[in-house]
């Protein structure tokens, strides 16, 4: 008897684990989301202080033309930033991770006026990112246009 009930307790107790980090794989999907829509957000208004904070001092950038971009060269860009007024909109949003490392995969569609036309460009983009000094943190990135 006292086994069955130290077995029923054990596997209580690994279903409970199990929850817990599920639990914590769902939160770090949604932190991660959230942050990426920050990211979108900072390039419109020019808010270097986010890429100061989230670009690990080893990012690199693969742009749509296939242009390598360092997290040092992105930051010279400061002074030639211009705020742009501009909607966003992220969809078929992928988060994938992986201890302390998360792949988030997403379609951009990004909305402005031009010569008083609205313009639409789309693009997909993956970002690699890495839990490290209790945040995530950019490593790698890589941006694709895409057709309308």
């Amino acid at each position: 008897m006292m086994a069955r009930a130290f077995l029923f307790l054990i596997l209580i107790g690994c279903g409970l684990c199990a929850w817990a980090q599920t639990a914590s794989v769902d939160q770090r999907k949604k932190d991660i989301e959230k942050l990426e829509r920050e990211i979108v957000q900072a390039n419109f208004d020019c808010n270097y202080d986010l890429f100061r904070r989230v670009e690990a001092e080893e990012f690199l950038f693969t742009d749509p033309k296939g242009n390598v971009i360092t997290r040092a060269d992105d930051l010279a860009g400061e002074k030639d930033c211009r705020k742009r007024e501009a909607t966003f909109e992220l969809s078929d949003i992928h988060v994938n991770v992986y201890g302390d490392t998360a792949v988030f995969n997403a379609r951009l569609a990004i909305r402005r006026m031009k010569d008083g036309q609205p313009i639409t460009s789309n693009s997909r983009f993956t970002d690699v990112l890495v839990w490290r000094d209790h945040r995530w943190q950019l490593v790698a990135g890589h941006s694709s246009r895409i057709g309308n």
